[in-house]
Order: C-alpha cells, then structure tokens, then sequence
C-alpha cells in the first residue's frame, strides 16, 4: 500500500506539471477552451469493425450530435439502454446486443460527447458531467419512451453518469443494472482510490496521446481475451490526437467536489427516497479496483426502496465483464429480466 500511495503522489504530481506545459503550449497555438471546432470521425473508420454491423443513428444535444445503436422492434415491451464507461463506446456492447435482441428487447446503446462516433468538439471545456448525465435522459425522449420500460445498464465511469441520471428517469426506468461500478459517496475503497489517483496522474502526463485501444484491451484482460481487431476498434474514433478531448479530461473531471460529486451524491439522495425498480449487481469478481463484496452493502443501502435486489459474480471476468466472459453476463442479465 505505502508503494502503491507513492506511485499516486508521484503520477498525480509528473502530471500536473505536464498538464501545465500542455495548456501553454495549447494556448500558443490558438486551441483548446474556447475553440470551436467540432470533429466528427469520418464513417470510413468504422467500417469492417469487427462484430459491429450496427447502422448509426444520430440526435441532437445542446447543439452537438450524439451517436447510439438502436436495433430490435421498436414497440418492444421492454428497452435496454446500454451506458459505457471511459475510454470506451458503444462497441463495448457489441456481443450483448444482438442476444438481447433475439430475447425480443429493443436496444440503446449511447456513445457519450467525444466517444465513438458522436461529436468531438476541440474545446476540452464543453466536456461536463451535467452534459454526459443529461445526454441519457435526453436519448430516452428522443425515442419517445414515456412508460416504465427502460433497463439502464451502467458500467464503470458511466456508473457514476448513470446513477446521477436516476432521477431525470423518473416514469420511464423499470430496471436497473449495474456493471463493475463506483458505489455510494465514497465511490472506492482504499486500494480503488489509490489505483484511481494513479490513473488520474497517467491521464495527465498523456494527455491527448492516450493510447485508447491497447489501454482498454489491457483494462479487459490483455490479449487473452481481447483481440487484436476489438484493440483495433477502440482505437477507430480516434484518428489522431486531436480527437481525444474527452479522453485528456474525462477522469479529471471527478475532482470537482462542488459540482460534479455534489450532483452525484444529490442524486443518490433522491433514489434513497424515491427509487422503486428491480436491481441486479454483477461485476467481474476479478476486478482489482472495483469490489463487489465492498459495494454490494454499499449498493443496498443507497437503492434502499428497491423492489428487488439481487448480486451476481462474473467468474473468469476483471472490470470489463462484457468483454472478458460476456455469456456469464448475458445469462445473468437474462434471467434478471425474465423473473421481473
């Protein structure tokens, strides 16, 4: 632990002196906050991605175009809207997708601001966490869901996203399930928070020079149980540098107490109060920094109006589930929304 607190300190400290050096350099060049470019990786990238044959669709959000897949009948009794973490996108999903549509289910998968192949504006600024949260709600009305019928599937930073978009859900969530995910205020125990400052201090020395696709391979299980295409295709929405705004200040964004943890822990308040749906917890049971042991009690205690509760371990699976044993989670996610 005394090692693991000094690689913290040093990371976090290397970083903000790099994450300095960048901003001057940025501010010399004329770009970055206030500029106002918008990128849109071209279509080309993506084709031939592997296990991702799934058409665009597009909506507008405070004046910026979002992404999700939406495939299955669109008068399904129920709808699985599919939230990703960082640095990932709607792929993430691409196994689950088409076993939930042959279930009878329509399914949403978003990509956030700055993900996959929605928008990626070249000021960093435009990234907030008000904007990721509302970009899920905002999904929902686009497709004109009004009824309870929604199963929010939350994993990783979009956890925290998607947790805080609880109570903009009132009327239309039925369930919710969550995937290897911050728990509660506090988010971590010690060894998370510890692994997460390390990250924080990574994201800051690399800045725009992140290496998305062998950073999420890596973060799945290494080549064991990512291929070579999938590393492939998580780099896709990111042809150079330039579009990797949101990946330079994504993890960043958690250190504004007043702000984004305040909205957060208000939004947990209120599903302590008002929350009534089904729940399922299942997380990779070798995951190293999120630990459902720890955040089981955790979860129980906040979604305390629960109508139902229920924790499943994802054998052979790390922090990316849906990557590293996918038909564990398919069975679990499955059977979660067959009994309710």
């Amino acid at each position: 632990m005394p090692i693991l607190g000094f690689m913290a300190l040093s990371t976090q400290s290397v970083g903000l002196i790099c994450q300095a050096f960048r901003w001057v350099c940025r501010c010399c060049r004329g770009y970055g906050q206030g500029d106002t470019e918008v990128l849109r990786t071209p279509e080309a990238a993506f084709q031939g991605l592997e296990d991702y044959p799934f058409a665009p669709h597009y909506f507008d959000h405070n004046g910026m175009r979002l992404h999700y897949v939406d495939e299955g009948p669109e008068g399904a009794a129920d709808v699985v809207v599919l939230i990703h973490g960082m640095p990932a996108y709607s792929f993430c999903y691409r196994k689950l997708i088409p076993v939930l549509v042959a279930e009878g289910h329509r399914v949403l998968a978003l990509d956030f601001l700055g993900c996959g192949k929605s928008d990626k504006p070249a000021d960093e600024s435009v990234f907030t966490f008000d904007r990721h949260v509302s970009s899920i709600a905002a999904l929902v009305a686009h497709v004109e869901i009004t009824t309870p019928k929604v199963t929010l599937v939350i994993h990783d930073w979009g956890s925290m996203i998607g947790q805080a978009a609880l109570p903009t859900l009132d009327g239309t969530l039925k369930r919710l399930v969550i995937l290897n995910a911050f728990a509660g205020p506090g988010l971590f125990n010690y060894l998370g928070w510890m692994l997460f400052k390390v990250w924080q201090g990574l994201v800051r020395v690399l800045g725009h020079a992140i290496p998305v696709g062998p950073l999420n391979a890596a973060d799945a299980g290494g080549p064991s149980k990512v291929s070579y295409g999938a590393e492939v295709a998580y780099d896709a929405p990111y042809p150079n540098g330039k579009y990797k705004g949101i990946m330079a200040v994504w993890p960043l964004l958690y250190n504004n107490k007043s702000g984004v943890l305040k909205q957060y822990r208000d939004a947990l308040e209120w599903s302590k109060a008002n929350l009534t749906v089904h729940i399922l917890v299942a997380f990779g049971d070798e995951d190293l920094i999120l630990n459902l042991d720890y955040a089981f009690p955790i979860f129980k205690q906040v979604y305390a109006r629960a109508q139902s509760f229920e924790r499943v371990a994802i054998p052979c699976a790390g922090h990316f589930p849906m990557e590293e044993n996918c038909p564990a989670v398919e069975s679990a996610l499955i059977d979660f929304m067959r009994k309710t």
